[in-house]
């Protein structure tokens, strides 16, 4: 390579380690914390739990309101009560054909078992 291009190789990479070390030391240079930024996280820290909040906004309404919401709530918990109940009547029912299964397949085969003999 002649001269004059490795010259401007070593200009060049001169140049970008430069640009490395100033973007670097952009990247590294803290940010102060604001007064704003830490008053935003008391006041998050002290809200109230989504339950708190449920039952803070059901106090604020009416009495016809309350009633709806209450109906409302008995009704889908039955409804999943009821999945539930028939979930676990199912693995019951399960359980039951699988020993009645078994209970067969044993009868069957040592009946067989005695035949061959």
């Amino acid at each position: 390579m002649n001269p004059q291009s490795d010259r401007d190789l070593q200009q060049r990479l001169e140049q970008l380690e430069r640009e490395a070390n100033s973007a670097s030391a952009e990247v590294t240079r803290p940010q102060p914390a604001t007064p704003q930024i830490i008053q935003e996280t008391k006041i998050a820290a002290s809200e109230p739990s989504p339950l708190g909040q449920f039952f803070n906004w059901f106090r604020n309404l009416s009495s016809v309101s309350k009633l709806i919401v209450i109906s409302v709530g008995a009704v889908f918990g039955i409804a999943i009560l009821r999945a539930v109940l028939n979930l676990v009547a199912a693995v019951i029912s399960l359980g039951v054909l699988a020993l009645v299964l078994y209970v067969g397949y044993r009868f069957f085969v040592s009946r067989a078992e005695t035949n061959n003999r």
